[in-house]
């Protein structure tokens, strides 16, 4: 499965979750300080599916319906289809590297909508600095129990968008799709 199918398999669980009623007395993602990890697949627009990681800190106001984050997302551009096919090299290495600044907002932080996102990123494709555009979206789950409620599991999509061009053949709009499995723990 590559990280467009995953994705849209992702999104069609967190569309489904709109069907599910959730929990009476369940707890809300907290307002404050949280720190995290992450870890999942990125999708280079044209170039190849990794894994992905990295870490986020976030904070979050009016009860958790507001979040605001920073992220370091670490990952590589090898890929199997493009050694074989060509011997030229698109970027200096394989590194990959991302950091993000976003704001989010979720409508229902214990009900079954996603919340929306929207950023900024920086992007090290193998030594080539890009600006990006970020949308996404993702679903937070309190772990009752775990550390005081304070324990959460996140499932993130994200859309890096910029501006790419390879070999001097044009430029176009890359996507780069992100999906991660993450645990934050609120402070």
């Amino acid at each position: 499965m590559n990280a467009r199918q995953a994705c849209s398999v992702l999104t069609v669980i967190l569309l489904s979750t709109a069907l599910v009623t959730p929990a009476s007395g369940q707890s809300l993602p907290r307002a404050g300080t949280g720190i995290g990890v992450f870890a999942g697949l990125y999708s280079a627009d044209g170039i190849a599916t990794n894994s992905y990681y990295g870490a986020r800190y976030d904070y979050g106001f009016q009860g958790g319906k507001f979040f605001v984050e920073a992220s370091l997302g670490i990952g590589s551009l090898d890929s199997k289809v493009l050694e074989s096919v060509t011997s030229a090299s698109l970027f200096e290495s394989s590194r990959l590297l991302t950091y993000e600044f976003d704001v989010a907002y979720d409508h229902t932080p214990t009900g079954p909508v996603p919340f929306v996102l929207l950023g900024v990123t920086g992007i090290d494709q193998g030594g080539q600095t890009k600006f990006a555009g970020v949308v996404g979206f993702g679903k937070r789950f309190v772990l009752s129990g775990i550390f005081d409620d304070r324990m959460i599991a996140r499932l993130d999509i994200r859309d890096h968008l910029f501006s790419q061009e390879f070999n001097n053949k044009g430029s176009f709009t890359a996507h780069n799709l992100s999906l991660t499995l993450g645990l934050t723990l609120a402070l």
